[in-house]
């Protein structure tokens, strides 16, 4: 799945982005899988840049980074990523949708 975001860093220090490059998915069924980003693919073929926020600098408070992420969701497991941050503590979530239906 690629991914795109623009993230505002709203805190008061510098914001780590590498944790946006994995993720929980939490399928409809309850299961917690964790979800790793795919190294060596990018979304390019999909008219989406190729940045990842790994090689991006780290925020500083009232800044933004802008990048994807590519990451390896299970076919046919519809439910939602939760992102986290460095200390397991949420930032947001993204609906995955049942495959076909988008």
């Amino acid at each position: 799945m690629c991914l795109e975001f623009k993230v505002e860093n709203s805190g008061s220090t510098e914001f780590d982005a590498s944790c946006l490059a994995r993720a929980c998915l939490v399928g409809e069924d309850g299961e917690v899988e964790n979800v790793d980003q795919v190294i060596g693919t990018d979304c390019a073929g999909l008219g989406v840049e190729k940045n990842s926020f790994l090689d991006e600098p780290a925020p500083h408070p009232d800044e933004f980074v802008h990048a994807t992420t590519v990451l390896m969701v299970p076919d046919a497991k519809p439910g939602t990523l939760e992102f986290a941050d460095g200390f397991d503590r949420p930032l947001f979530k993204v609906d995955v949708p049942v495959p076909g239906s988008s």
